[in-house]
């Protein structure tokens, strides 16, 4: 039987700068992030199947709340650009996210976080006002501590 080791979660597009978070606060952050995939072959054959599925839901809902967001900052960014190229109300108006929240479940945001300026803590803070990641997130300590 071959040792199952955790999925590598250290591609360039899961780096964040060095952070002031400890162990257990970034197993739940990575684990909303990345759901099931922060767990070894071993972990997820003897996790009960409830629990899976509770990840993979929490993880499907953290992801939908990261793409609204985005989209939601890139709608504020183009029309701060518009606002700029077009500075008359009459031509811009044609340009303008009349609303910031006009957003498409269906579409998919590819720019990464880094791109958008958007920090780890910044990201933390979403999950938490959402309900994704507990309120106390960062009162969290290590079992060991």
């Amino acid at each position: 039987m071959t040792k199952s080791k955790p999925r590598d979660l250290s591609s360039p597009n899961s780096r964040f700068e060095k952070d002031l978070f400890n162990d257990m606060q970034n197993f739940l952050y990575k684990r909303a992030i990345f759901g099931i995939k922060v767990y070894t072959d071993e972990q997820l054959s003897k996790m009960n199947h409830d629990k899976k599925r509770r990840v993979v839901k929490v993880h499907k809902r953290c992801q939908t709340i990261l793409n609204i967001w985005k989209q939601e900052l890139c709608n504020d960014f183009t029309n701060r650009i518009f606002e700029k190229l077009f500075p008359r109300p009459e031509m811009s108006k044609f340009f303008y996210v009349t609303n910031r929240n006009t957003t498409d479940l269906e579409f998919m945001n590819t720019l990464n976080f880094k791109e958008m300026g958007i920090s780890k803590k910044q990201i933390v803070d979403k999950l938490i006002v959402e309900g994704v990641l507990p309120k106390d997130f960062y009162n969290l300590k290590n079992n060991e501590d």
